[in-house]
């Protein structure tokens, strides 16, 4: 999907071989933040650890937000969502988390999204679902289910 790509969890993988992923990494004891099995990757990929897991160096997938997408994430049922409520709609019902609710989006951004971790920095800002901007890839006129 084309919003895929401009959107930075895609790159949540790479983010652990940074400098300060490295970092991160050392300060819970670990050689490799990406190596299989590493705490890490719980949140910087998709469904680490289990047999379905997406490849990690996919970084963290639509799914990781919007829930497993086996059924809703089918051509007649998501397609390219764009302007059309309906297809929104379709993929809510087969099971596509709305973040555009606030209280679902809060809730599963702050899986991961939390100042308790060990690669957040003393200058970042503390994660906040009310940043639109950071998050929003939906259309205005589409209402909120």
């Amino acid at each position: 999907m084309e919003i895929w790509k401009q959107d930075p969890h895609r790159k949540a993988f790479d983010a652990l071989e940074s400098d300060w992923g490295k970092q991160a990494a050392k300060k819970v004891g670990l050689a490799d933040g990406q190596a299989d099995g590493s705490m890490c990757l719980t949140c910087h990929t998709t469904g680490a650890g289990s047999d379905s897991a997406p490849d990690p160096t996919e970084g963290v997938s639509c799914e990781a937000c919007h829930g497993a997408a086996s059924d809703w994430v089918k051509k007649n049922v998501h397609g390219e969502i764009g302007n059309d409520p309906a297809k929104m709609a379709a993929a809510v019902a087969a099971g596509m988390l709305d973040l555009r609710k606030m209280a679902v989006r809060q809730s599963n951004c702050e899986n991961c999204h939390v100042i308790k971790r060990p690669c957040y920095r003393p200058s970042e800002q503390p994660f906040s679902v009310h940043l639109d901007r950071k998050f929003k890839h939906w259309q205005d006129n589409i209402p909120v289910l």
